[in-house]
């Protein structure tokens, strides 16, 4: 399963904007900006790849621009989007010079996908906002640096 994959299979979740709070998502987001944690391997940076996957094909369908507005910059989609290519890739290259081929890191994509979509299912369904924005939490740890 590839990343294209799981933009597509994002469309299936589509949620109304109206429906979620900006400030629970960019709060949830700082905390995980905040924490100190960060991709360590490629397994990492492949959940990584996945969460900004998703959330950018989200992120440039399901919501308005107002909403997207009222986000962190870095929750927009030409940002999401650059993110989610920017671990795909670094997990790729990583998984490529341990093993020599690709098959590890399509393995693990196929394994991060189903957990990435059920993360954006919970914006809709999970009655606790810690579960409901856990998706904002992985990718404020997933955040790009260039330091």
């Amino acid at each position: 399963m590839s990343l294209r994959v799981i933009l597509l299979a994002s469309v299936l979740l589509a949620l109304p904007a109206a429906a979620q709070s900006t400030d629970y998502m960019n709060g949830y987001y700082q905390r995980g900006v905040e924490s100190g944690v960060t991709p360590e391997n490629p397994s990492d940076m492949v959940r990584c790849a996945s969460y900004w996957a998703v959330w950018s094909q989200s992120a440039g369908q399901d919501w308005d621009a107002a909403f997207m507005e009222r986000l962190s910059p870095d929750l927009r989609p030409a940002e999401s989007e650059l993110a989610a290519g920017y671990w795909a890739q670094m997990a790729s290259d990583l998984f490529e010079d341990e093993t020599g081929d690709s098959a590890r890191f399509e393995e693990e994509v196929d394994m991060a996908t189903p957990i990435a979509l059920k993360a954006y299912s919970d914006l809709r369904t999970a009655p606790d906002a810690r579960d409901r924005y856990h998706m904002f939490r992985v990718l404020g740890a997933c955040h790009l640096t260039f330091e």
